[in-house]
């Protein structure tokens, strides 16, 4: 119905412009056009990617888009592909570059079928796992030719290929194949499978091979057909086995075996519905969008959209697209994005359609073959009499073109030249401006009706009132003109009178009330005229930089539905004025304007202004101040000074550049405005990139790795979108960084620490959005600098210090318990002894004169116990001052007391004192106990022993000090020890220093006194 609705009105419209021509009695000539009734972007290998030849895509969990093709897997993330191939030197590279389905992994990793075996990106890791399937009658190339995947709600893959298998992800091994050999139901009778759908309401797969038709019971681990059927679903008795897809309201979609015909099954109420769709070529491939139409792509034909809702099919959709478009009519699937775009993959490459951009059409138009002319064809101005047509003048002459079709015809002139100026539109006529010549056309026959002679140089004209026509000329000034006598007044510039126009040189004008308003050229501002006073008063948008020529330049004036004047202007942007106060409010390039060269201002019905300038379309919201860049891909570099904006009819907008003209609906268009979403396209450190995951809780490096660099991308649908940025390291930069539109941030030498990075960009309309990509970075210092090591040293300071404290407490008690001793010793033996000198003196002072003889005892008694008091006191000296440098040794000591007490008596000694044995003897209590040990020995072989001959051994045996006194006396009997306490001392004392003693005698045999003493106890160390 659409094709024969649409071929009746190109009909209707050829025999319109046919019957136009015979009753102008002059000669058309139908000329072509292109018309965009869809809006694309496209990607390629222009772009990057790595081959046209498209065979699936997805957007995974951080905005990425994965592209999978003939010739490698691609990652897109807005501005650049990032290209996986296979690399034979490397396993953990993709292990095929034929890629032909893919699947996001439940903890983000990208699984790819390939047409050998399967590859797991792991992004954790930044590297591919294989993984290769084993048939058992099938060779290893065919095993793994993977033409699908699908994931469960459990999150294991499902492969198809030469059979179904399960890969548990839990487990990570292949626990399930399903092959033609164990499927007794025969659904698969060449057990290929080519297309799996997952059903997450019954927790199955349906699955088809191209001829055979079925479903998968995850659960019961079973297949379900026509030949087993225990649920008893209608759809097996009709489904033929090509292409199948599922909707959003989970209903299967499939062709009718009997009839050809596209169908659906609703699972949940067990219903087959027959649509009057025919699908009689061979399917590629079926895919149900957001809105459950379903698009068919053939083998061989075009590819179809149907919507079940109208039972029709759109079939234009993949031909009527403008020039940017890579679209192909045979294409191969359909993705939706989270943002609702569709991403249409074809041999061409990727075509990208969102609907938000569906407010504009492109119009193409081409000249004929057969032209003579030879410039290329060039609009200079739009007129619009009728909604579905234009008049477009030329440098070819005046075209009338059909919007519906995008045909146009000519409309012949009986003009010196062909080339129009400009036209302007007044209901039923158009008015024609050729060089010196006004035209008069009626719009309903396509005649002229009337010619006006004027100056040269006709550059634009205007309505003015109910009987005014106002023409301004390039050199020539303002023309007013009557159109029903067509009587003139000239407008020109007297240098003497001030009321009079500023400059001939005009660009534009303006009709406001009972004004008139011109701007000029040359930097001369622009004027108001009066018609009730006839005179101009002149303005300049920089009254206080009169010499501002490019702000001087008004090329533009437009009026919104206020107050407000809007001039455009030729290198200063755009200026708002309000006459009432003669003030001005600017907006140029660095507000957000494409450029800052304005050709037109159009404003729309709800006051928004629809901006041309020389790099292209710009939105400007005064309420909201902002500026928002429109992507048409129209951008006017050769237009200069022309005025190529203008308001239709049905509030439509037309703009135009060289032949090509842009057909807009405000009303169609969102001003709504979607925050970016910001990803982490790579993170390197020394120039070596890390894999990274947006959700991972924070990135860790260490103090050696302070040397890094993050790349990032906004998600966007085209890489040619310009998008600035903003980055900032907390805790580093003190304020954001502009990037404009650098992608990358560098940083060298950051400290140790915590951190977050953050990136923001601008949307849509040039502002910067709150959305924000944020990473946590912690930089680990050395460990001589962590908290723990600096704990450690400080309690190893207070150790230290805590050690010495008691240390020097020990050794103050010990110098204090040395003194005691010494205070002890000398209070019971010096003292004892000094007692005893003083009372025998006392004796012997009474006795000398009456008993001389007594006295002489006495004496001799005091000169034996001063002798004593001697050797105490020297003993006790001599143990304190062990180890010093005056301090005698061990061995000097004991050897003078042996000399002088056993050569009275002829006894012949040898003293073996191991030198090292005598440095162990390190406290002064042992040394004295040791010393009073031997001189008690040597006292008792002095007295007792009768002997000729002792030894004395002091020696080092491993941890003990061992002191052996020997001589070869006549011995005694040791049960007759008498009454004598020298063995008992010499226990004693070696008890003290925890040894031991003892001792080995006979009659006649001599005597031996060993003691062995622990090091530990007489040393400090």
């Amino acid at each position: 119905m659409n094709h024969l609705c649409k071929h009746l009105l190109r009909v209707y419209f050829s025999l319109y412009g046919l019957l136009t021509g015979l009753l102008c009695l002059q000669s058309t000539t139908d000329g072509k056009a292109q018309s965009s009734h869809e809006i694309f972007e496209h990607l390629t290998t222009d772009h990057g990617l790595s081959s046209n030849k498209v065979e699936g895509i997805l957007q995974d969990r951080d905005g990425f888009y994965w592209v999978a093709t003939q010739n490698g897997l691609n990652r897109f993330d807005g501005t650049n592909f990032k290209v996986y191939r296979n690399d034979p030197r490397d396993s953990t590279s993709l292990t095929h570059n034929y890629c032909t389905a893919l699947v996001e992994g439940a903890n983000g990793d990208i699984w790819v079928a390939t047409y050998k075996g399967v590859s797991r990106y792991i992004k954790s890791k930044g590297l591919f796992q294989t993984i290769y399937l084993q048939h058992p009658s099938k060779n290893f190339e065919i095993a793994n030719r993977i033409y699908n995947l699908a994931k469960d709600k459990e999150g294991n893959i499902w492969i198809a290929g030469n059979g179904l298998w399960k890969y548990d992800i839990q487990k990570d091994i292949i626990t399930e194949s399903l092959k033609n050999e164990t499927n007794p139901n025969g659904v698969f009778a060449q057990g290929l499978i080519t297309r799996l759908v997952y059903d997450t309401l019954n927790h199955g797969l349906w699955l088809t091979s191209g001829t055979a038709f079925g479903f998968y019971d995850i659960a019961q681990s079973q297949f379900y057909s026509k030949h087993n059927n225990p649920k008893q679903w209608n759809v097996f008795a009709s489904a033929d086995g090509a292409e199948i897809t599922m909707d959003t309201r989970n209903r299967l979609w499939y062709r009718d075996q009997k009839t050809q015909h596209l169908s659906c099954f609703d699972i949940l109420q067990n219903k087959v519905t027959i649509t009057g769709k025919k699908v009689n070529y061979g399917i590629k491939q079926i895919n149900a969008d957001d809105k459950d139409r379903i698009w068919i792509f053939y083998w061989l034909v075009g590819s179809e959209i149907f919507d079940p809702e109208s039972e029709t099919t759109n079939t234009t959709f993949f031909t009527n697209h403008h020039r940017r478009s890579m679209l192909s009519p045979q294409a191969n699937a359909l993705f939706v994005d989270k943002d609702q775009n569709y991403w249409i993959a074809s041999g061409n490459g990727l075509t990208i359609y969102s609907h938000d951009n569906q407010y504009y059409k492109l119009h193409q138009v081409i000249t004929d073959d057969n032209d003579p002319v030879q410039e290329p064809l060039k609009i200079n101005a739009i007129a619009q009499t009728e909604p579905d047509h234009l008049w477009i003048a030329t440098n070819h002459g005046l075209l009338k073109y059909n919007l519906i079709l995008g045909d146009y015809i000519r409309v012949p002139l009986q003009a010196p030249t062909q080339n129009i100026t400009t036209i302007c539109a007044d209901r039923n006529v158009v008015w024609i401006g050729v060089y010196d010549q006004l035209l008069c056309l009626d719009a309903t026959t396509s005649t002229i009706i009337r010619k006006v002679q004027l100056n040269p140089g006709i550059y634009f004209i205007r309505k003015g009132s109910e009987h005014d026509l106002w023409v301004g000329f390039w050199t020539g000034g303002l023309c007013r003109m009557n159109k029903e006598t067509s009587e003139t007044k000239y407008f020109k510039r007297v240098k003497t009178s001030a009321d009079s126009i500023k400059s001939n040189n005009l660009i534009t004008g303006l009709l406001d009330g009972d004004s008139f308003w011109v701007g000029y050229n040359a930097g001369n501002g622009f004027s108001k005229y009066s018609l009730a006073s006839n005179t101009f008063t002149h303005f300049h948008p920089q009254k206080n930089d009169l010499s501002n020529s490019n702000a001087g330049t008004v090329t533009v004036i437009t009026k919104d539905h206020g107050k407000h004047l809007w001039l455009g202007t030729h290198g200063s942007g755009i200026f708002q004025f309000n006459p009432t106060t003669d003030t001005y409010i600017s907006y140029q390039q660095q507000d957000g304007l494409n450029s800052n060269y304005i050709n037109s201002i159009v404003v729309d019905q709800e006051e928004n202004l629809w901006i041309s300038t020389a790099d292209g379309m710009d939105y400007l919201d005064p309420e909201k101040q902002s500026i928002r860049r429109l992507d048409m891909d129209l951008i006017f570099p050769d237009n200069d000074f022309v005025a190529n904006g203008v308001h239709g009819l049905n509030d439509k907008l037309y703009f135009f550049c060289k032949n090509e003209f842009v057909e807009i609906d405000p009303l169609l268009y969102n001003t709504d405005v979607k925050e970016p979403q910001l990803v982490l396209s790579q993170f390197k450190i020394f120039d070596k990139e890390e894999p990274v995951l947006a959700w991972q809780e924070e990135i860790r490096l260490s103090h050696r790795q302070n040397f890094f660099s993050f790349v990032f991308s906004s998600i966007k649908t085209h890489p040619s979108r310009k998008v600035s940025f903003a980055y900032k390291l907390d805790g580093f930069d003190k304020d954001w960084i502009q990037a404009g539109q650098e992608q990358m941030a560098s940083y060298t030498n950051v400290p140790e620490g915590s951190y977050h990075f953050r990136v923001k960009a601008t949307n849509n309309e040039g502002l910067w959005s709150s959305k924000e990509l944020s990473l946590p970075i912690v930089i680990t210092p050395p460990f001589w600098r962590t908290w723990w090591f600096i704990t450690l040293c400080v309690l190893v300071v207070v150790s230290a210090a805590w050690m010495l404290y008691q240390y020097r407490i020990h050794q103050l008690r010990r110098i204090f318990s040395i003194r005691s001793k010494i205070s002890q010793d000398l209070h019971d033996d010096v003292g004892a002894s000094l007692s005893s000198i003083h009372i025998y003196s006392s004796i012997a002072e009474k006795e000398i004169d009456k008993n001389p003889s007594k006295a002489k005892e006495v004496v001799h008694q005091i000169n034996q116990n001063s002798k004593q008091v001697m050797e105490s006191m020297s003993d006790i000296v001599w143990a304190m001052n062990a180890g010093t440098k005056n301090g005698a040794s061990l061995a000097g000591r004991i050897k003078n007391y042996g000399y002088e007490l056993l050569a009275q008596k002829n006894i012949a000694c040898s003293y073996n004192i191991d030198s090292q044995a005598d440095k162990k003897i390190e406290k002064p209590e042992a040394r004295k106990n040791i010393l009073l040990i031997v001189k008690e020995a040597l006292n008792n072989i002095a007295k007792y022993s009768d002997a000729s001959q002792a030894a004395i051994r002091v020696s080092l045996d491993g941890k003990v000090i061992r002191i052996q006194v020997e001589d070869n006396g006549k011995g005694f009997d040791p049960g007759m020890t008498g009454n004598g306490n020298g063995l008992r001392n010499m226990e004693l004392r070696s008890a003290s220093m925890g040894g031991t003693f003892r001792f080995s005698t006979a009659q006649g045999k001599g005597t031996l006194i060993e003691c062995a003493i622990p090091i530990t106890n007489i040393s400090d160390t």
